[in-house]
């Protein structure tokens, strides 16, 4: 699995007017396989980010190929922290089999979702 922050911008996605600078979002882009063998990595090195402050997040997962039950559970993590951090976390991209996943596991209903404005990168 890789993953990079590709953009930092003010608008989350979700139509939202936030109104200022201070709130601008990094947008994380996950691709690969989110499974028991990269989740951990991934998962530390959200946190990190999170604990410096980056606390405003749009989490692109269309290029997650697979996830199981380990990849759900970092992203739970990954929500909590961000919560108890007082910060936004978004998801867009979620399709196929991990969409499947994290309905059948009524973790989607907990994940708020958001559009990609046009012509965003």
């Amino acid at each position: 699995m890789e993953w990079s922050i590709v953009a930092d911008r003010d608008d989350p996605g979700d139509g939202s007017d936030h109104g200022d600078r201070n709130h601008r979002y990094a947008k994380i882009l996950v691709a690969g396989d989110f499974d028991l063998y990269t989740a951990s990595k991934f998962t530390e090195d959200m946190i990190d980010r999170i604990q410096a402050g980056e606390t405003r997040i749009v989490m692109d997962l269309s290029g997650v190929t697979y996830l199981d039950s380990t990849g759900v559970g970092s992203l739970i993590h990954i929500m909590q922290i961000v919560k108890k951090a007082e910060g936004e976390i978004l998801f867009s991209g979620i399709k196929g089999i991990p969409r499947k996943v994290l309905m059948m596991s009524n973790i989607l209903t907990l994940m708020k979702e958001t559009k990609e404005p046009e012509g965003s990168a």
